[in-house]
């Protein structure tokens, strides 16, 4: 009850604003799309007061009685200024129209001198649909996740790993949001390629510092991703040719201006050319071996403007992949034959479900409710068949594997912007969402006889409420204040209260100079037991539970940032951060039967991560260039993990440097290229070994080796948890993008080379045993220089 009366508290003072104003207030759009645009300035020019639009286009200034002049402006569009004369509230619509020559960014300044950068917050960034495509890609794939990578901060993991690892946290610790819905998966092709179709992407919000309220449940980072709503205007088709997929996308009026669709489908190829290559290969064989792999993607979304004040949205998305493998064998002998058949495969996907609706209930009150449903399944099953026929007698045996995993979530949630005198709204919101856990169910049967076990089912409860204000101190200070109440029960046994404030401060000393500072506590109530490295799906979400507690982190952050003549930005971030509560296996201990009581493998301990980040960006009508660099620690204590000392955690990268340039050659054709280098991963790796007792081991060869060491027995000694240092990663990316227009049909031509020196990075590395007896480590590496052609016509 304490923490609603602190809630009470802080919100009474923000009541007390009000005054008898006008207010105007609306939309900002797309004039030839009619998509709600995201971050338009709005731009008082006799009073120097400006207004961001929120992200459903909407915004509302207060003003005396009398004239104003609105400018109303937003990266690639032409601006527009619209004079009223004010009596009464004013409800208004503008719609911008694009221009290819507006490429810089958008900067206004007010009477004070004071610029307004469009990403002014420390650790976020906004990412455009049009800025993803002109990016290198992966075999021609535009890859949202990918494309984060050349952020200072963000680190990948193994080569070809669509997981970003952000400022020294996991994987599982971004909270990577679809139209306000939290996906658990994001990843096709054991990890190469993201679920996220580019031209299905409206726009991107990534923060890796700096939180508002409106967002928990994750330590690291937010990935805010918002779909297309579908033109309003005009029905437009596109179709993208490419190595790995390809894709359809149509979108088009329901109701002219009023309504309209987007719809995008994508899926692989490379089933097609497996099965293909398969079946001439397996010609007149008795050993048939034949995979198939197949993953798709369909996203889509609906929107309808039921009156000026309320706005309807259905979104929805569901991906899967498929990964078949058939094989047969015939063994013919004198007296009979014998025959086997193996039929399997494993299957993983995301769906998820999204029902908004914007009310703009006053002026000065907007509101956004979204009703959801997320899901992520994975699942095998493997049968086979044995038969053996000798003389007249014929023997027959079977078997059949069958197992599951799963995550669900339903959730309600309503965000309310509140705006007063000051130029910055007040935001509230309250959100309840329930999960429903199954970390393992397996069938086994043999011959006719089945066996079934299970974990269980567990359901978990997060709820809470937020609130977030922004205020400016005077013309060259600002600060924005948050405060999150969350809550989490574990079916009837225990509830978990985290009270999660947020500071962030702005402080312009001269015309386009900033220096920032921010603290956030984050808390997440979910888990993610984890199998290493590989890339397949079969990690387990587990909830907090009565002896697990949640994740907890406290992250500081400080930047300085500078604008040199408009054209060339620098940005220095340092950074500190604590966990508290994370979770590992202990040592010697991994991935469970699903009988087994995962509780009991499971030891908690704490984290710190520390690093500095700078970023320089030059941006010009033709070029577009980039430098980052990151020194980053992270590391690790378990009490029963390493004797209890500190160490050096798997995501752990000392170094990371990223060079990228993009350059409009002529209207048609633009080249980019990308460098990247960061240090090689920690690792846990042996070289010593002693005889060990002769009943022990009774093989030569050693599981841990694929050689013969030379003695029978022998007991390995890791002296240090990730003791050793794995070479660096670094590659070069270039592409080529010819876009035109005939006969009325858009059409784009893209060249892209990834890995263009072939570096053989490291997939893979395990030990081996060489012929003295000592062992070495052996790499397995994936992807050596690889070309790509893709090809897109919209109609």
């Amino acid at each position: 009850m304490r923490y609603f009366i602190l809630l009470i508290i802080t919100l009474l003072p923000f009541c007390l604003f009000a005054q008898k104003l006008h207010t105007v207030s609306g939309y900002i759009t797309d004039g030839k799309t009619g998509e709600r645009l995201y971050a338009a300035s709005v731009f008082e020019q006799n009073s120097g007061s400006g207004k961001i639009s929120n992200r459903f286009g909407f915004f509302s200034m207060a003003f005396a009685e009398g004239s104003v002049a609105l400018k109303v402006s937003f990266i690639g569009y032409e601006s527009q200024i619209r004079v009223l004369s004010l009596i009464k509230d004013t409800l208004i619509s503008v719609a911008l129209m694009p221009n290819s020559n507006a490429l810089n960014e958008v900067v206004i300044k007010g009477k004070s001198g004071r610029t307004f950068f469009e990403n002014d917050e420390l650790g976020h960034v906004k990412i455009s649909a049009k800025a993803l495509s002109k990016l290198p890609s992966l075999m021609g794939e535009k890859d949202l996740m990918k494309s984060l990578l050349i952020l200072p901060g963000v680190q990948q993991g193994n080569e070809g790993s669509a997981g970003i690892f952000v400022r020294g946290g996991s994987p599982d610790q971004n909270l990577i949001l679809l139209d306000d819905v939290p996906l658990y998966n994001v990843s096709h092709l054991f990890g190469f390629v993201s679920v996220f179709t580019s031209e299905a992407i409206n726009s991107v919000d990534f923060y890796k510092g700096g939180f508002p309220a409106r967002y928990g449940g994750r330590l690291s980072s937010v990935v805010d991703i918002r779909m297309k709503d579908g033109n309003k205007y005009k029905r437009e088709t596109s179709i993208n040719i490419g190595t790995i997929s390809s894709q359809i996308t149509t979108e088009g009026p329901i109701k002219k201006g009023e309504s309209s669709y987007s719809f995008s489908f994508r899926r692989t190829v490379l089933d097609l050319l497996a099965r293909g290559i398969s079946g001439i290969a397996n010609q007149g064989e008795d050993q048939k071996y034949s995979p198939a792999y197949s993953f798709y993607d369909l996203n889509g979304k609906l929107n309808f403007k039921l009156n000026d004040s309320n706005h309807l949205y259905w979104s929805l998305y569901s991906g899967k992949d498929n990964l078949l493998i058939k094989y047969s064998e015939r063994r013919k002998s004198i007296d009979g034959e014998e025959i086997y058949k193996t039929n399997g495969g494993m299957h993983w996907g995301n769906a998820m479900t999204a029902l908004k609706l914007n009310s703009q209930i006053n002026p000065k009150l907007f509101l956004n409710t979204t009703l959801s449903g997320s899901l992520f399944n994975y699942g095998n099953l493997f049968d086979g068949l044995s038969e053996s026929t000798h003389g007249d007698i014929t023997n027959k045996s079977d078997f059949f594997l069958e197992y599951k995993s799963r995550i669900r979530t339903v959730g309600i949630k309503t965000d309310c912007d509140i705006y007063g005198k000051s130029d910055l709204p007040f935001q509230l919101g309250a959100f309840l969402m329930a999960n429903s856990y199954l970390p393992g169910k397996e069938q086994v049967g043999m011959n006719g006889v089945f066996r079934e076990n299970s974990s269980g089912g567990i359901s978990s409860y997060e709820y809470g409420i937020y609130l977030d204000k922004n205020f400016n101190l005077g013309k060259r200070f600002s600060v924005n204040t948050g405060l999150r109440n969350s809550f989490c029960t574990i079916g009837s046994e225990k509830t978990y209260i985290a009270l999660e404030p947020r500071l962030s401060l702005n402080f312009h000393p001269v015309e386009n100079t900033s220096i920032q500072a921010s603290y956030a506590v984050m808390t997440q109530p979910i888990h993610l037991l984890s199998n290493g490295t590989i890339g397949l799906p079969t990690d387990i979400w587990v909830p907090s539970t009565k002896s697990i507690r949640p994740e907890t982190s406290e992250i500081v952050s400080l930047g300085y940032k500078q604008t040199i003549l408009q054209k060339v930005k620098f940005s220095l971030e340092g950074y500190y951060k604590t966990l508290d509560h994370v979770i590992s296996f202990t040592e010697g201990d991994g991935i469970l039967d699903v009988d087994q009581n995962w509780e009991q493998k499971i030891t908690s301990g704490v984290g710190r991560c520390y690093g500095a980040e700078t970023d320089f960006r030059y941006s010009s009508s033709r070029i577009t260039a980039w430098a980052a660099y990151t020194l980053a620690w992270n590391e690790r204590k378990f009490e029963e993990i390493n004797r209890g000392r500190w160490y050096p955690y798997q995501y752990d990268r000392r170094h990371k440097i990223d060079l990228g340039m993009i350059y409009n050659l002529s209207k048609q054709w633009t080249a980019s290229a990308t460098w990247t280098y960061q240090s090689g991963a920690p690792a846990t790796y042996s070289g010593l070994y002693y005889p060990g007792f002769p009943d022990n081991m009774v093989s030569e060869s050693s599981g841990y080796t694929s050689g013969n060491t030379g003695e029978k027995n022998r007991i390995q000694y890791y002296p240090q948890i990730n003791g050793v240092r794995l070479p660096a990663y670094h590659r070069l990316d270039i592409s080529m993008v010819k876009e035109w227009e005939k006969y009325g049909k858009k059409q784009a031509l893209s060249f892209s080379i990834y890995n263009v020196y072939s570096r053989q990075n490291a997939f893979l590395v395990y030990p081996k045993s060489k012929p003295d007896g000592s062992v070495g480590l052996k790499q397995f590496t994936l992807f050596p220089i690889i070309p790509a052609i893709s090809y897109r016509i919209s109609f």
